[in-house]
């Protein structure tokens, strides 16, 4: 997830050929991995059972 979301922010700001995407790439990883690591263990649980609500299994 952080390696998706910091790929995507990367794109927007730099060519991904430039050497300067790497080392983009590489500190909006840093940045963004602890965000994105408790998201997926922590939230997505809440947001399962929210789903799981909304639609019922058959």
């Amino acid at each position: 997830m952080a390696t998706v979301m910091s790929g995507c922010i990367m794109a927007t700001q730099y060519n991904i050929r430039d050497i300067i995407f790497l080392s983009a790439w590489r500190d909006a990883f840093f940045f963004a991995w602890p965000i994105a690591f408790p998201t997926a263990f922590f939230i997505q649980p809440l947001v399962q059972r929210l789903v799981n609500k909304l639609l019922p299994k058959k």
